[in-house]
């Protein structure tokens, strides 16, 4: 056996475990795998986000239809403001507080 041969033959030993560690099926599957994964949470993430913001849609329409005075408009505030905070912590962002003011009773003078 000559000198080059014996070269590059210790180099394929030592080569080939590394590309097989690399390329190999296991990586490459593993990477997809990852890769399928994180859209599948990016997905999963909409969803819920998507489902709380139409029931807040839903809450808004209920606070606007119920009297300011009754105890069910501030309990309807309340759960608002727990679904932005649900959502908000979903979405990785910080909260807004609805704030609703009761509607000031329109005085007229007459002259």
């Amino acid at each position: 056996m000559n000198f080059l041969t014996k070269k590059v033959s210790i180099i394929w030993v030592i080569l080939l475990p590394i590309f097989t560690f690399i390329f190999g099926p296991g990586f490459v599957w593993e990477l997809r795998k990852t890769n399928i994964e994180s859209g599948r949470l990016t997905l999963e993430t909409a969803r819920t986000s998507l489902e709380l913001r139409e029931k807040m849609n839903k809450m808004m329409a209920e606070i606007i239809a119920t009297d300011p005075k009754s105890p069910l408009w501030k309990l309807a505030v309340d759960n608002l403001n727990a679904t932005e905070r649900a959502v908000a912590g979903i979405e990785g962002r910080p909260a807004i507080i609805y704030e609703f003011k009761t509607p000031n009773p329109v005085h007229s003078k007459l002259s």
